[in-house]
């Protein structure tokens, strides 16, 4: 009997993986309007270390919406970190700020 119920979660378990990756569709990076990129120019400009950050961007064939604290941006190499994700800025289709942070920097 046990032996059945294995099989049979067994069988339950790769079901639910294929669904899963069948659910999962591969789309190409869209090209980003010209708007769009002084938006986020200037979204960029404005965020600091600490903010509350909502940002859609592309990851592995597909768009991801991460919000979380801003933890980093790096000038040199045009990338931001949130939380401990680091997003090059031109995989980045929106950058929204949440809440700004009250920290001061010294």
């Amino acid at each position: 009997m046990y032996v059945v119920n294995d099989q049979l979660d067994g069988s339950i378990t790769i079901y639910q993986e294929a669904l899963k990756e069948k659910e999962k569709q591969v789309v190409s990076q869209a090209s980003i309007l010209e708007d769009t990129l002084e938006e986020l120019d200037y979204t960029l400009a404005s965020i600091k270390e600490g903010d509350m950050v909502s940002c859609i961007y592309y990851d592995e064939g597909k768009y991801v919406k991460l919000t979380g604290m801003l933890a980093h941006i790096n000038y040199d190499f045009h990338t931001i970190t949130i939380v401990d994700k680091t997003i090059p800025a031109k995989y980045i289709k929106h950058l929204e700020v949440m809440t700004h942070s009250t920290r001061r920097h010294l």
